[in-house]
């Protein structure tokens, strides 16, 4: 009987014990828990596309009143690759099959000696055990001595492609007095403007930015690794990049974040927001990148600003625009997001502004704003362990092991001097991540 009563009573005690904490839930005028939430507010838009930025979900310890990371780069922690080594074959050839991918570059004939560096350094430092593919592309043939000069510097297959006509030649739409009058309008100002008057520089921006992914020969791959001439590599890959991606099913991999130029830039980001209002069926992923896109922090005044505006930042002459991009002279995509119906509108609409010509719009930023709005922030990856280079800029690995760090010095972000506040990682660590 007593074992009876002292059971009751314990029923009775957690009964109390349930009704008072859903009491203090209910009527407590303040939060009893404060419980993080592992995913951050997802951007939305009201019916007239205004834009709501999520807080970043990264506490990146971005440097105060700089966006240099001298000294603090995490680079300088990067002491060995991130992947595990690809298991290889006796006779060093990979046991993994390749990767449906082909390493890609628009270049021209009198490319030649700068061409043949980089292939040089890619084949030293990775397709020499993976020999994948090489696909060449010029607005004009290349010729015989062009094609038996680059076969000698690899035993990879090299396919040498025409870039169809109608993909490379002014747009009927484009007026060629307001042309000139972009080419006068850059060439007259107080800094230089990198290819200020160069029509064909605006053709390969505008080709890259929504014309080269659907060139019958890519049409067969997945993954492409995009090459300039003037760059180098200083690490042994010692693992697939695009097996990387691959694995992960990420859409893009970059190496150098770096601002740009908003005197070639004014108008892009309204035309953004323009393209986003007139699409209201186009969402923005939930995972999206806004704020680093349109982040005002700490945003200084470009190196090379007109001395009339020279205290504006970036972010104000660029109408809203931070001007951080990926710097798209090294580049590992997944086609797929690039050959998307979203892609395609979003790149077919500014193509319509003509902004890639009365301007001077790169396929640099216009890539980024695309990533930043339509994919997984988590999809985007940093190749922090590949030793990379295009003057000025560099991305060095504290690997000696791996990488010529007496070159590639560790942390090293430029040779020039005055550009430090270039880079434009931090921005990216703090709203996208290190992954």
């Amino acid at each position: 009987m007593l074992l009876h009563v002292r059971a009751s009573q314990r029923i009775i005690t957690v009964i109390f014990l349930i009704l008072a904490v859903c009491f203090l839930i209910t009527y407590w005028p303040g939060p009893i828990l404060s419980i993080p939430t592992t995913s951050p507010p997802t951007t939305t838009r009201t019916t007239r596309q205004r834009l709501f930025i999520p807080l970043p979900p990264f506490q990146f310890h971005r440097p105060e009143n700089t966006t240099s990371l001298a000294g603090i780069d995490p680079l300088l922690n990067i002491t060995a690759p991130l992947h595990p080594p690809d298991p290889l074959a006796p006779d060093g050839s990979p046991i993994l099959p390749r990767v449906n991918a082909t390493i890609l570059s628009l270049v021209r004939d009198t490319d030649l000696p700068t061409l043949i560096k980089t292939i040089q350094s890619l084949e030293q430092s990775f397709n020499h055990i993976y020999h994948y593919p090489y696909l060449l592309l010029n607005n004009v043939p290349f010729t015989q001595e062009f094609r038996k000069q680059i076969l000698q510097h690899t035993s990879s297959p090299v396919t040498f492609s025409v870039i169809p006509p109608d993909d490379w030649s002014l747009p009927a739409h484009i007026s060629g007095p307001r042309l000139q009058s972009s080419f006068d309008k850059l060439t007259s100002l107080d800094a230089e403007v990198q290819y200020a008057d160069s029509l064909s520089y605006r053709q390969m921006c505008r080709y890259y930015s929504g014309k080269f992914m659907h060139h019958p020969d890519l049409a067969k791959y997945k993954y492409y690794w995009r090459i300039d001439p003037h760059v180098d590599f200083y690490c042994n890959m010692t693992y697939d990049p695009f097996r990387y991606l691959q694995e992960r099913e990420m859409v893009y991999g970059w190496t150098i974040s770096v601002y740009d130029n908003p005197d070639t830039i004014t108008s892009l980001w309204p035309t953004v927001q323009s393209f986003l209002e007139v699409n209201q069926d186009i969402k923005l992923h939930p995972k999206n990148t806004l704020g680093w896109v349109t982040d005002t922090y700490p945003n200084p005044p470009p190196h090379s600003a007109d001395s009339s505006n020279s205290t504006s930042s970036r972010a104000a002459r660029a109408n809203g625009f931070s001007t951080c991009h990926f710097w798209s002279n090294f580049e590992i995509a997944d086609l797929d997001f690039f050959r998307s119906e979203t892609y395609t509108r979003y790149f077919e609409y500014l193509d319509r502004e003509g902004g890639f010509f009365y301007e001077r719009w790169g396929d640099a930023p216009v890539h980024s704003i695309a990533l930043a709005l339509f994919a997984d922030r988590s999809k985007v990856h940093w190749f922090a362990d590949i030793g990379y280079r295009h003057v000025p800029y560099w991305n060095c690995p504290n690997d000696p092991g791996r990488c010529d760090t007496g070159v590639c010095v560790p942390g090293r972000f430029t040779d020039g001097r005055g550009i430090e506040g270039e880079d434009c990682r931090a921005n990216w660590f703090w709203w996208g991540g290190m992954q």
